[in-house]
């Protein structure tokens, strides 16, 4: 969409453009909607910077509750922002159409709440290529919107970007200052020779068709019999700590590279410690033993 230099701020990658708005725009005390799940690096930025996260369930069965769940907290705690990522979302991988970012972009608007909007890995479906932006339904006012390089090309290039409007820019500007003086100049030129060389350079993901992600479909259903048969001997790990989460039988296709979403289930008795794990499950068990106490 059209974009002018006033409107665009470099960052040291996307989290760091999401710390200086949070800081800058929010403040400590803030209250701030966040999808949940959501990205848990965010969540850390944060508590240290002292903000109030306020979650919204998000389900990818149902992402139009989610948008409505939003939009009735947006006008219920008066929070100062909402922390979104319509594109391929992370950890869930969904993906909002343009009539419900268009939802979405007037419940936040009605509330008087700024969308920070995610869009690291807008460029990375794998079957589908996502709609308008999110800041191309909104009221431009009420959008910053936060990109990276990293997910595109390569991880070690840490440049991002904030886009807002110029006077919104300005202030993130001067907010940035407080943590990084200046960019690094040479990954910022590195950035410049793979913009302008955009056509030549592939990106981290070449297929975009639903025929050529297939094979990596295939790889990883593999992978998760091989994880299934690995639960059976109470090796499989949620990714939160604990080892006795173990995977339902069905999975949803990864949308994007990088996203991939399997819910699951306990189907034995805990057999140790959940204490420290932040899964809805270890969390239960914990409350439950300690209840039971």
């Amino acid at each position: 969409m059209p974009t002018t230099p006033e409107q665009v701020l470099v960052t040291a990658g996307a989290l760091h453009g999401v710390a200086v708005t949070i800081e800058t725009l929010v403040g400590r005390g803030g209250r701030l909607l966040v999808e949940h799940p959501t990205y848990p690096n965010a969540l850390d930025a944060i508590r240290v910077l002292g903000a109030r996260a306020v979650p919204v369930a998000l389900t990818v069965e149902d992402p139009a509750a989610m948008v409505l769940s939003m939009s009735r907290a947006a006008r219920q705690v008066s929070p100062r922002a909402a922390y979104v990522m319509p594109d391929f979302q992370n950890p869930t991988g969904l993906l909002l159409d343009e009539e419900l970012r268009r939802r979405l972009a007037v419940g936040l608007e009605q509330a008087g709440v700024l969308a920070i909007v995610g869009e690291t890995l807008a460029d990375l479906g794998l079957d589908t290529e996502p709609p308008v932006p999110f800041a191309g339904v909104a009221r431009p006012a009420s959008v910053v919107t936060v990109g990276s390089m990293s997910k595109n090309f390569w991880v070690g290039l840490r440049v991002g970007w904030l886009r807002a409007e110029a006077d919104v820019v300005r202030r993130l500007a001067a907010g940035a200052g407080h943590t990084q003086m200046s960019g690094p100049v040479l990954e910022q030129l590195a950035a410049c020779h793979l913009l302008d060389a955009e056509e030549e350079v592939p990106l981290s993901v070449a297929p975009t068709s639903a025929g050529s992600a297939t094979p990596w479909s295939a790889r990883s259903r593999a992978t998760c019999r091989a994880g299934r048969s690995r639960s059976r001997q109470g090796v499989w790990s949620c990714g939160a700590g604990c080892r006795h989460c173990r995977p339902r039988r069905s999975w949803q296709p990864p949308r994007a590279e990088g996203c991939c979403w399997r819910r699951v289930r306990v189907s034995a008795p805990v057999t140790h410690s959940t204490t420290g794990c932040a899964c809805p499950t270890c969390s239960r068990s914990t409350s439950s033993s300690a209840a039971s106490t």
